[in-house]
């Protein structure tokens, strides 16, 4: 005579398969979900660099240099900055600058406290950039670049 049914061994391993591939497909989901986050965040941040560069680029020639180089304004509604800079890279014999190189680049933390850019949090859990590499360049993986003539 043949027993029908499973046997307490087996029922646990079953049970054991079933819960490691729910929690791999847990955790699937949550990197799809931080993914499509940073995606998200990433587009508006794109959004408001344009916005800065095209502010910069209707500020008088001569006024660009000492308005936007080396500034950190708040992004809107992110817990991020944008940073700006500007610098003369051609004068003309006389002295005077004739073009400008704009930089500007973006950092923000996540709802995981996941920082991008290179940057910390401050006391009150804002980001705020710092050179963390001490290399004298603040990187983004977020960076607008261009240049503006007089």
């Amino acid at each position: 005579m043949r027993k029908q049914g499973f046997t307490l061994i087996e029922l646990l391993i079953c049970v054991l398969v079933f819960i490691i591939l729910f929690s791999v497909l847990l955790s699937v989901y949550r990197y799809c979900f931080e993914l499509q986050e940073t995606s998200r965040i990433t587009a508006e941040a794109l959004s408001q660099l344009r916005t800065k560069i095209e502010e910069m680029k209707g500020t008088p020639f001569a006024n660009i240099i000492s308005t936007y180089n080396n500034v950190n304004v708040g992004m809107t509604g992110l817990n991020g900055r944008i940073h700006t800079e500007a610098t003369c890279i051609f004068n003309f014999s006389g002295g005077t600058c004739g073009l400008i190189n704009i930089r500007a680049i973006a950092g923000w933390v996540q709802r995981n406290s996941r920082i991008i850019g290179e940057g910390i949090l401050d006391g009150s859990g804002r980001f705020v950039f710092s050179d963390l590499n001490s290399n004298g360049i603040l990187e983004s993986p977020i960076e607008l670049f261009t240049s503006v003539k007089e």
